[in-house]
């Protein structure tokens, strides 16, 4: 009977201890999720006073270049009759000459740009398919070497062209 009560006692003292053990590690565990809490909490301040920090300076700076613009407007009320009117030109070989003018004469429109880019795509196109290489083609054009085999990458078309020339 001794033995049973040694035993029940010893039983006992484990299941205190093991209630002990786990009641520290759901303290562990709340104090853990609070520390989160308030980390999270810390971090949703630091971002709105960012962004708000970026607001303002996004603010500040449309408001400088709208003096900055009406500043220019007062001081030179012709120039936006410059840049809103393109120049006359007489034939076509003068309308690609004004095109490449510079930004001076007019601003380009993206009918323009696409225009531009279709024109150095065939240009590019011919002379791959007669053999040249990018340096040749670059000089021939009058454009840098990087300028062309840019794109030449981001041109299907081209791409195909230059691989076939390349494994010959």
């Amino acid at each position: 009977m001794k033995t049973l009560i040694v035993i029940n006692f010893v039983l006992l003292l484990c299941t205190v201890f093991l209630a002990i053990i786990l009641f520290k590690k759901y303290n562990q565990l709340a104090d853990l999720e609070e520390k989160y809490e308030l980390m999270q909490r810390e971090f949703a301040g630091q971002m709105e006073a960012f962004l708000l920090e970026i607001k303002e300076e996004n603010e500040k700076f449309i408001q400088e270049f709208q003096q900055t613009i009406e500043e220019r407007d007062v001081h030179h009320p012709a120039s936006d009759a410059r840049t809103d009117h393109p120049p006359v030109v007489d034939g076509e070989e003068n309308a690609e000459e004004a095109d490449i003018s510079g930004p001076e004469t007019r601003e380009d429109t993206p009918e323009l740009s696409f225009n531009k880019y279709e024109k150095d795509v065939q240009q590019v196109a011919d002379y791959l398919t007669k053999g040249f290489s990018v340096p040749e083609i670059a000089k021939a054009l009058n454009r840098g070497k990087t300028e062309i085999e840019l794109l030449i990458k981001f041109n299907p078309t081209l791409m195909n062209i230059y691989s076939k020339n390349v494994q010959n």
